[in-house]
């Protein structure tokens, strides 16, 4: 049976963040079985056609605009209703299953459209609902969206996709009508690999050929614990080791990590690249010996699976990351990856430590990074099991 399936998604596709990676995994996964699946998203952000295809997957984008003034309040709001008329324009073509990601009470236009037209809808529901602290009324916002839309929205869809043991548990008590299935980070097998000769390269043009590289991909939202690997590697200098941290993303235009790094000695250890495309960032993660999830203790780690934890396996790279939500669940401390406490600097340096001092551990860790990608969180297996619940309850 084939089906035909949208995702609507307020990201940057294709290359923003987790959420983009998320999506694009799981429509790629699903495409690659032989459905038709679009993804609906805000905006392009390079001149060129409206409507294109990446890995088999129909890219349909609401209208070009310059990144800097994408996040003005009438850009926010004219994304919304061109991305309602992409949706409309679909459904009236025949959609199967319309999947809306982390929209909360702003799912509410997208529910009643789609029902209206006879398609069947399913949400992603990820960990925003667990972040308390904000410090801007737009966060804020957003958190409130989507605790409304846990009560407005979320006992009306006909499939829940649940990314954790805690969110599948308190869907269990929100919507307990409502069919779920347990969608794990996806990652494509095929594109997140190394690349020896281009991390050759890049390890040449910054210096690094002859000294350890430890990586960090992730965002700097305070729980995600950039703050804390900073921590740990002043605590490195302690130990006279030569070492290099490569961090990617805005923290390179952040004043708060900046004034940090060099209040911490770190300057001459960071390398800041700045935002990457995706390709550019498979190569970045090709370089490090060392790849890192630092996660601080609070209810939002709590309750997710990182998506750029599932990329540094496929990666096949020695990984430290804090024991903290379902983490636990997928890595073994000492056989795919090192485990350290949340929010703990010197629990973070003393695994770094070890890792730089023992090769026959990074290689028993590397090879069985891998494997625990493939067999986990490969997206052609996790589309699968999500093709299985799609056709189950058409």
């Amino acid at each position: 049976m084939v089906l035909r399936i949208a995702f609507v998604v307020f990201d940057d596709i294709p290359d923003g963040g987790a959420v983009a990676h998320r999506v694009q995994m799981l429509a790629a996964g699903l495409a690659s079985l032989g459905h038709e699946v679009h993804i609906i998203a805000p905006y392009r952000f390079s001149p060129g056609p409206l409507n294109g295809e990446i890995d088999r997957v129909h890219l349909h984008w609401g209208a070009y605009i310059e990144r800097k003034t994408a996040n003005t309040t009438l850009a926010r709001v004219r994304k919304r209703l061109l991305m309602y008329n992409s949706t409309r324009q679909l459904l009236s073509q025949g959609l199967d299953w319309l999947i809306i990601y982390d929209m909360g009470l702003e799912g509410l236009p997208f529910l009643f459209l789609a029902k209206s037209l006879g398609c069947k809808v399913a949400a992603d529901n990820c960990d925003i609902t667990y972040i308390s602290e904000q410090k801007s009324l737009l966060g804020l916002f957003y958190v409130i969206s989507d605790r409304l839309g846990n009560i407005l929205v979320t006992p009306w869809l006909q499939l829940n996709f649940a990314i954790s043991s805690r969110i599948e548990e308190d869907l269990r008590h929100r919507a307990p009508l409502v069919p779920q299935v347990r969608v794990l980070a996806p990652v494509d097998m095929g594109k997140f690999k190394r690349r020896p000769q281009a991390a050759q390269s890049f390890r040449e043009r910054h210096g690094l050929q002859d000294v350890p590289v430890i990586g960090y991909f992730g965002s700097i939202w305070a729980g995600k614990g950039l703050q804390v690997l900073l921590q740990a590697a002043h605590q490195l200098l302690a130990y006279g080791k030569p070492f290099k941290l490569l961090i990617t993303g805005n923290a390179a235009r952040n004043a708060y990590f900046l004034q940090l790094i060099n209040e911490l000695g770190l300057k001459d250890q960071v390398i800041l690249t700045g935002f990457l495309s995706t390709d550019e960032l498979i190569t970045a993660m090709s370089v490090p010996d060392i790849l890192v999830e630092p996660k601080i203790e609070d209810q939002e780690n709590q309750a997710s699976f990182p998506q750029k934890l599932a990329e540094y396996l496929a990666m096949g790279k020695p990984i430290v990351a804090s024991a903290i939500g379902d983490i636990p669940l997928f890595l073994h401390d000492q056989e795919n990856a090192l485990l350290c406490q949340p929010g703990n600097p010197g629990s973070l340096a003393a695994a770094l430590l070890r890792l730089m001092q023992d090769d026959h551990l990074k290689e028993r860790l590397s090879k069985n990074a891998r494997e625990t990608a493939g067999r986990y969180f490969d997206c052609q297996v996790i589309a699968r099991r999500i093709e299985r619940a799609l056709i189950t309850h058409i």
